[in-house]
């Protein structure tokens, strides 16, 4: 890149910011609405996300047999939950039987985890997860997240020319940190550009490298390979085939007890909390697919996934952060947790929304 003339990377940089100036700033603005997403959405719907009352045990086979009571016409795709309170409402998305999923048919069905009353209902596709959904893919699906993908391999571009241009002779470091908030406006605006991006552009290159991974996760796949070891921890990994499990999308099978799978899970994990339960269907290995937060250390660090056979509920396979290679957990898990800032905590998500609210500071460049 030093071979590349300066003139040429300020060229570039400014032509991306240009071209590309609204998706960035609307990159930057969603992508700091979502590091609380979490928050906002319970925040918005209390009524739904609440039950009033703490949560004693957790009846799955109930809730089950009440959602598909209460939704003859739907058909259960996953549970999930945020572990966030203990009066929390459990969330089910039932998708209509004979059409194809959808974020416009789907609904999401909120129960009381005890009681199985239902607390609600309502469209899947609300405003937060509108937002969610155009950060992610432009609502377009697969190929919304490829271009994704590619505009953010052309931010991460700008990003290092950013770094060249800003980069000072020697000597000139502490001068090029520092705004002089009594230079004239043009050179004002230009140095409010240059150094707050210096100070964001490590936050803002984790974001698109981890953003990347997460959208081409083959290509991930073979580049860190390069640099590491990327194996499975067993013969079986979120990225390997189920072995012995016929996967059937047209019919949910008779299945285990739902309670005795999570009786398993807190047998081999006590304290736990599942945060999201993929029904065979509608996961990827045709099996119960249970992700689950131990306790007592980092959530998200050790987000495990464990995979249950489909007919006598038997665990075939899991993905355990502590029982594989670093550059597994990354591509599995972590990429997306240091994407959003949860893998650092507090700290981790207030860098990635103030560096997400930079994003819309491109502008100032131009």
């Amino acid at each position: 890149m030093a071979l590349i003339p300066r003139a040429l990377w300020l060229s570039v940089h400014k032509w991306i910011g240009l071209c590309l100036g609204i998706w960035i700033a609307l990159q930057g603005l969603t992508g700091a609405f979502l590091v609380y997403k979490l928050e906002i959405q319970a925040g918005l719907d209390p009524q739904l996300y609440r039950t009033g009352s703490p949560t004693k045990r957790i009846d799955y086979d109930g809730m089950v047999e009440s959602v598909a009571k209460n939704f003859p016409g739907y058909r259960i795709a996953y549970l999930e939950r945020d572990g966030m309170a203990s009066d929390e409402a459990f969330r089910f998305i039932v998708q209509r039987l004979g059409v194809a999923p959808s974020p416009f048919t789907d609904r999401e069905v909120f129960v009381h985890p005890s009681t199985a009353a239902i607390v609600g209902d309502r469209d899947w596709l609300t405003f937060t997860k509108a937002v969610w959904v155009l950060h992610n893919g432009l609502i377009a699906g697969r190929l919304g997240e490829d271009v994704v993908g590619y505009l953010a391999l052309v931010l991460l571009v700008s990003l290092l020319g950013g770094i060249i241009i800003w980069w000072p002779k020697k000597g000139g470091f502490r001068r090029a940190l520092r705004i002089n908030i009594r230079s004239s406006l043009p050179k004002l605006i230009r140095d409010l550009h240059t150094v707050s991006g210096i100070y964001a552009v490590v936050a803002l290159l984790t974001i698109a490298l981890t953003g990347l991974t997460v959208i081409f996760p083959k290509q991930a796949h073979a580049a860190i390979s390069l640099f590491t070891e990327v194996r499975p921890s067993s013969s079986f990994t979120s990225d390997t085939t189920m072995p012995r499990v016929r996967r059937d999308r047209q019919t949910q099978s008779a299945a285990p007890s739902l309670n005795a799978l999570a009786a398993t899970i807190e047998q081999e994990y006590p304290r736990s909390t599942v945060t999201l339960l993929l029904f065979p269907h509608n996961s990827e290995k045709g099996t119960f697919t249970f992700r689950i937060l131990p306790a007592g250390v980092n959530p998200f660090v050790y987000t495990t996934q464990v995979y249950m056979h489909p007919k006598d509920g038997h665990i075939i396979g899991r993905f355990d952060p502590a029982n594989q290679p670093a550059a597994n957990s990354f591509l599995g898990t972590w990429a997306v947790y240091l994407h959003t800032g949860h893998l650092g905590g507090t700290t981790g998500r207030l860098a990635v929304f103030a560096s997400q609210l930079f994003l819309p500071a491109f502008f100032t460049g131009l």
